[in-house]
């Protein structure tokens, strides 16, 4: 494919709301951390600029590179992503609780955050090379499977967060796949009826997060003391916002986690109702163009493959904004793009330039 072909098919508002989105994200961390300045913080924007330049990397050679190699070497992607989440596992870590980083020098890397678009390229060429198959009951189980031995790997992390992605994506593309309705709706029951049963699972602090999330006030300066400092937050902005770098709530160091899971909490305080209503509608419109390149990808692997992205990218953002205005429990989901965190956002970016992929090449046959 010629540049001059990838350019004239090259979805431009998609990477237009992108790029708006990425230069938010940047005011939004110079801010949180302009206002909790401390040697650590100091450091969050600029990291977070570096991550984007090699995000931007992944994201032009995953424009560049014909879709349908990727989907050829999901098997390979997808077990190194495998291996990268038992290494985590495997190797001692420095915090007590959780083991989700592997670190390689001044930077940190998150095998989880890579393993979500490897997932999504490895259910896309499973579904593709049996097709109508899906509609049988063993090969059905075969795309169950394929997402439990990553959801599991990230679950013993334990990241309940990260894991929780995995569950919507894997129906989106069972349903995308022409799966029979029966045992996607057989599947989502006993997932339900599973619920119970995986309270005993969870780690103490999972199960105060989820108590603290039905009522906040029983723990008002513990375990609820971040859904309610995030709902405040959200609120002080009222319509037109305190102004840049003029946040109180972040600027007194009120919100935790400002830089990271709570982002949109800092952008809505400082931009107020009506900047956060504009960035909700860039990312509505980022969802729109995924779903759209969805429906008008040239095969079914381009379709199966931006439906998966999409339906990860939505994931994402909706969960997000439900948890910092008190919608969810808090479980440690980054705002796409906004949110501090390398491997996070060039997991995002290389999406999204799989997404641009399939849309550069829907007209040609």
């Amino acid at each position: 494919m010629t540049h001059r072909a990838l350019a004239k098919d090259f979805d431009w508002v998609l990477f237009g709301a992108v790029a708006t989105v990425l230069l938010a994200g940047i005011l939004t961390l110079y801010s949180a951390s302009r206002q909790s300045w401390s040697e650590t913080t100091a450091t969050y924007y600029s990291r977070q600029a570096v991550w984007m330049l090699v995000g931007f990397c992944f994201m032009t050679a995953a424009v560049v590179i014909d879709y349908h190699r990727f989907v050829a070497f999901a098997p390979l992607i997808y077990g190194a992503a495998l291996l990268g989440l038992i290494v985590v596992l495997v190797l001692p870590s420095q915090e007590q609780t959780t083991k989700r980083w592997l670190g390689f020098g001044w930077f940190q890397v998150q095998p989880s955050e890579l393993c979500k678009v490897a997932t999504v390229l490895m259910l896309v060429w499973y579904v593709d090379a049996i097709k109508a198959k899906i509609r049988r009951p063993h090969f059905f189980l075969g795309v169950v499977v394929l997402v439990m031995v990553p959801l599991v790997l990230v679950l013993v992390q334990p990241d309940l967060g990260t894991a929780f992605l995995f569950v919507p994506v894997m129906f989106a593309m069972l349903y995308l796949a022409g799966s029979r309705t029966k045992y996607i709706i057989s599947l989502g029951l006993m997932g339900i009826a599973a619920s119970p049963v995986l309270w005993h699972f969870l780690k103490d602090y999972q199960k105060r997060r989820l108590v603290a999330f039905i009522k906040p006030d029983v723990d008002p300066l513990g375990w609820g003391y971040q859904t309610i400092q995030s709902t405040i937050t959200v609120g002080s902005g009222k319509f037109l916002g305190k102004g840049w770098l003029h946040g109180t709530q972040a600027r007194l160091n009120f919100l935790p986690a400002q830089h990271t899971d709570f982002a949109f909490s800092v952008f809505s305080e400082e931009w107020g109702f009506l900047g956060a209503s504009i960035l909700l509608g860039l990312f509505l419109l980022i969802i729109a163009r995924s779903v759209q390149i969805a429906l008008h990808a040239r095969d079914f692997a381009g379709n199966m493959l931006a439906g998966g992205l999409a339906a990860a990218l939505a994931c994402h953002i909706l969960v997000n904004i439900a948890v910092v205005v008190g919608l969810m429990p808090v479980t440690g989901f980054p705002l796409p793009f906004v949110s501090y965190g390398g491997s996070s956002l060039v997991s995002m970016m290389t999406l999204i330039g799989l997404l641009l992929n399939v849309r550069a090449r829907s007209r040609i046959f």
